[in-house]
């Protein structure tokens, strides 16, 4: 777990934009707002994963892979690749290390 957040960083909406117009970078954007939110405004391409409590425990047991959930929410076959940039995004985190346990994110 704490690797993981030494890879983790919040990145602004200016260099979001950025790497989603360079053609350089694949992407995997990963919504995790409600449904309703999503469905109302968000990123072209981008995947709207919001789990349930139970769902998100077992992620953090590994029984259950962010690749299966991801595969199931997407409309299209998706392509995973384990060097690809993912960027996750809800309504207004703006610290990473003060995120809650049971915080999708």
């Amino acid at each position: 777990m704490a690797d993981e957040m030494i890879r983790t960083q919040l990145i602004v909406a200016e260099k979001l934009v950025a790497l989603l117009e360079s053609s350089t970078e694949k992407l995997l954007l990963i919504d995790s707002r409600p449904f309703v939110e999503y469905n109302t405004t968000h990123i072209l391409d981008a995947i709207n994963i919001n789990c349930s409590k139970l769902m998100k425990r077992r992620l953090q047991q590994d029984k259950v892979l962010i690749t299966e959930l991801i595969h199931h929410s997407a409309k299209h076959k998706i392509e995973i690749d384990c060097k690809q940039e993912v960027v996750v995004y809800d309504q207004s985190s703006k610290d990473v290390t003060s995120l809650s346990s049971d915080c999708f994110l």
